[in-house]
């Protein structure tokens, strides 16, 4: 597994893992861990330490613990993924969540182990997120021809690239990571426009960025869910797109 792990990080400067748990015998796995890797650890002991590292492209993995930050955790991860760069991210927890709560998946986790933590695991899902970052998997989005690179806010159709403000670049990142699921206005308003009561920002933003992806022949990638909120459809299988019962702004 190291020495797997030592071949592809040798064409990369040397990197680090955040490491935000709150129990000694599991941020002593990861320090261990982090050793063999040749990663460098860097703890995180508050929230705005914790997003600032998430956000650095010099870290390749962050090991959380799902208490840290208390229930902020999943809003942190959230809140990173939808930034120019987020570290992977691994996360440890005691259960199921409770109603209520968002799906660690959804809110950006990448993988995720529930307790208790056998070193043998711990190690392996790392390796395999570490080896995933330093390969450059799953950085660049993809809806048919649209594609979306967060690691230089850039969104295309073929050559064409579309002139997005931050703001629209974060809307279409939310839409894209949340395929499949429409996602609700006071859920964008919270996410993109940081103000939950801005329904009609909300409904022009979402009016604007449709705008733009019409204008490189993407008119109906954005789809409103009656009731729900919106959705990114992806061409189906044939090419067409994915029809909605209802659409409109």
């Amino acid at each position: 597994m190291a020495s797997r792990t030592a071949k592809l990080r040798r064409r990369l400067p040397p990197r680090a893992v955040a490491l935000a748990v709150t129990k000694a015998t599991e941020r002593a796995l990861i320090a261990k861990w982090a050793k063999t890797a040749g990663l460098r650890l860097r703890k995180c002991n508050t929230p705005e330490q914790l997003l600032s590292t998430l956000c650095d492209n010099r870290v390749s993995l962050a090991v959380l613990a799902s208490e840290f930050a208390g229930s902020e955790t999943l809003e942190l991860v959230s809140e990173a993924t939808l930034g120019r760069y987020c570290a992977p991210v691994l996360l440890l927890t005691d259960g199921p969540r409770r109603d209520g709560q968002p799906s660690p998946f959804e809110a950006g986790v990448r993988d995720l182990i529930r307790r208790p933590v056998t070193r043998w695991e711990l190690w392996v899902r790392s390796d395999r997120l570490l080896q995933g970052d330093l390969l450059g998997a799953a950085r660049v989005l993809t809806c048919g021809p649209l594609k979306v690179d967060p690691s230089n806010l850039e969104a295309r159709v073929g050559r064409r690239t579309i002139d997005l403000r931050r703001a629209e670049f974060r809307l279409l990142m939310l839409l894209m990571r949340n395929r499949g699921r429409p996602v609700s206005m006071e859920e964008i308003a919270l996410r993109v426009l940081r103000d939950q009561s801005s329904t009609e920002a909300t409904r022009n933003q979402v009016w604007e960025l449709r705008q733009k992806l019409a204008e490189v022949g993407c008119r109906d990638f954005i789809q409103n869910v009656r009731g729900a909120g919106y959705r990114v459809a992806c061409p189906g299988p044939r090419g067409g797109q994915i029809r909605s019962r209802s659409s409109g702004r």
